[in-house]
């Protein structure tokens, strides 16, 4: 065993390897560090001045700024409708109190009571709530609100989620792949820069070493090794599975020191929160488990990759054929092959999982879909491919035994 995973490691191509490191490197830190420095997140205009935007630094203390100013202007603003109303229709504007305490709370640095603050309103009063800009940044839905200020409240009471989602290097990291629910954040073409990235970087690395072997015709060599095909390809997978993943750890690592170094940005957390609602139930993830999630899925993918690139390579020596294959199977959503499938029977395709902030905070179709069940699915596949696999080679090597006799 030992020497077979020696062995698959001097086979690896390692300039591949580099390549890929280079190019994941390059593009994640680029897309980190940009959105990080985006200054367009940090800008409001007002009517008064024509909609003039004015502008903030993309810094935690910008970040806090923006907040206090649209505060004061929209507390002066409703102060001054209210004066123009007869005493009689003035009443307690529950509003303008909460945005009072929320301004008194930046100011003082107290975001323990201001969370609780806005949490106790979102209980008491959604409709007050509802008629405040700067906590429908965060959800337009109440329940989804209460949801996001109870969990604050509970892990993270000192720290503020409207500055922390837009500011902070991990808020920031997080949103590179989709995984920011709050401001209607513009990642959404990150996220699929990434993810088409990795996954063109799996199809290709698989493909590669599984086709290899059967290329360079030294298949027959192979066959004398002291290990079974079948174990020769799982270790040879695992290899591989575990290379790929190294590079992304790189990646993530350089990424995270690149965007630390961009002065004004704290680091933030990993518990920050994202809220989502799966068949109608209102819930809440840390971010460390979302990306979590997402690692698994792209983990997954990989394996899928694995599995099938071993069953093409045992029928086919051209390698770009299986890299078609692949790649048909990865992107078959956005080529729209999945239209000849029943959609009842689409959750049951790894195809129809690409679009993994989706599927983590169960947005558009996946509101009905939860995590395990795709999980389930993806080993499924993955398991019926590598035993396809050993099915084909069991076939062929009665064959050349017959063929010998």
């Amino acid at each position: 065993m030992k020497g077979q995973v020696i062995l698959e490691l001097k086979k690896q191509p390692w300039l591949l390897h580099l390549f890929w490191l280079i190019m994941l490197v390059a593009v994640m830190g680029t897309l980190g560090v940009g959105w990080e420095n985006h200054l367009q997140r940090h800008g409001v205009g007002y009517p008064e001045t024509g909609f003039k935007t004015d502008w903030d630094k993309a810094t935690t203390a910008g970040e806090a700024a923006w907040n206090m100013r649209y505060l004061e202007h929209d507390i002066k603003a409703d102060t001054k409708a209210a004066a123009k109303l007869p005493a009689v229709q003035q009443g307690d504007n529950k509003a303008q109190a909460l945005m009072e305490t929320m301004l008194a709370d930046y100011q003082k640095r107290d975001y323990r009571h201001l969370n609780q603050a806005i949490l106790k309103a979102a209980q008491e009063d959604p409709q007050a709530v509802k008629s405040i800009e700067e906590l429908n940044y965060l959800s337009p839905n109440t329940d989804e609100l209460i949801a996001l200020m109870r969990y604050m409240v509970k892990h993270l009471p000192n720290r503020l989620i409207q500055v922390d989602a837009m500011t902070s290097v991990t808020g920031n990291f997080a949103a590179i792949f989709g995984l920011q629910n709050y401001f209607s954040a513009s990642n959404g073409k990150d996220a699929e820069v990434l993810t088409a990235l990795l996954l063109i970087m799996g199809l290709t690395l698989f493909c590669y070493v599984y086709f290899q072997d059967r290329r360079l015709t030294t298949d027959t060599m192979m066959r004398t090794a002291p290990v079974s095909g079948m174990k020769q390809a799982l270790i040879r997978g695992g290899v591989t599975l575990g290379l790929i993943n190294l590079i992304l750890l790189i990646a993530v690592v350089s990424t995270l020191l690149a965007m630390s170094l961009l002065p004004g940005h704290e680091f933030g957390t990993w518990l920050q929160p994202l809220v989502y609602t799966l068949n109608s139930h209102v819930g809440t993830t840390s971010l460390a488990q979302a990306l979590g999630q997402e690692w698994l899925m792209i983990n997954l993918w990989w394996l899928v990759f694995a599995g099938l690139a071993f069953c093409l390579s045992l029928v086919s020596r051209n390698l770009l054929v299986g890299m078609l294959v692949l790649a048909v199977v990865a992107f078959a959503n956005r080529l729209q092959l999945l239209g000849l499938i029943d959609p009842a029977l689409r959750t049951y395709v790894p195809s129809a999982h690409t679009v993994f902030p989706n599927l983590i905070l169960h947005s558009g179709s996946y509101g009905e879909v939860a995590f395990g069940t795709v999980v389930v699915t993806f080993v499924a596949w993955i398991l019926a491919l590598f035993i396809c696999g050993g099915l084909i080679q069991m076939a062929r090597q009665r064959l050349r035994f017959a063929a010998a006799r």
